[in-house]
């Protein structure tokens, strides 16, 4: 009797049909691994010109502006900072990420608080190194039609990147099209925002600060 091996199968087939497991005399022999929703971002974990410094007052936030597309609920499941090769902060563990959501434009300092809502807060998951740290939620955020407006940020006690020039000042698609980075206005849209410890957010118009979000369908 011919014996087959079934382990590296990754699709089946029995009687033309699609299956997802196999079964011989009531024994499981095979099974389809399930698949995980795709993921997008902005970057694509590509490298960023941006560059470190560590001036700011502790329990300052440095946050970006992301506003979703119409369609299905999505969900937010990683915050991810971008630290350069040199930076001061390549081995710093006792930051955290957070997201907070609106349903319009972050153009208002008074309009929210001046940190990530509390309940968002997540410890960094590791030591900095350089490159692309992606800190993943406990429990990913919904990101639902009726709050498109998301703001992503990170306090890492006075340690911080920010790059003045790139990208520009257009919005820039996630690589699934599902969200984007958005763009800069001369109406007070703003892509990235500040707070200094104790103070409200402000914006800035062309500033990035290696900041990126990893996006499903929930």
């Amino acid at each position: 009797m011919t014996n087959y091996d079934l382990q590296g199968n990754v699709a089946g087939r029995v009687a033309n049909q699609d299956v997802t497991a196999l079964m011989i005399a009531n024994q499981l022999v095979w099974e389809a691994p399930e698949e995980e929703a795709p993921s997008w971002t902005i970057f694509d974990d590509a490298a960023l010109t941006v560059s470190a410094f560590m001036d700011s007052p502790s329990g300052s936030w440095c946050a970006c502006h992301f506003e979703r597309y119409a369609g299905p609920e999505l969900e937010i499941t990683h915050v991810g900072i971008y630290i350069p090769v040199g930076s001061g902060a390549i081995g710093y563990s006792a930051g955290s990420v957070g997201v907070q959501f609106t349903n319009t434009d972050f153009v208002s300092p008074a309009s929210y608080t001046n940190v990530m809502q509390s309940a968002t807060d997540e410890p960094l998951a590791a030591p900095l190194v350089a490159g692309w740290n992606w800190t993943a939620f406990s429990v990913p955020w919904s990101w639902p039609d009726t709050l498109p407006h998301m703001m992503a940020g990170y306090g890492l006690n006075a340690h911080y990147v920010y790059s003045g020039s790139a990208p520009g000042t257009a919005a820039i698609a996630s690589t699934g099209a599902n969200f984007e980075m958005c763009a800069v206005s001369t109406t007070g849209f703003r892509r990235s925002w500040y707070s200094a410890s104790g103070a409200a957010f402000s914006g800035t118009s062309a500033r990035t600060y290696g900041i990126d979000v990893r996006v499903r369908e929930a």
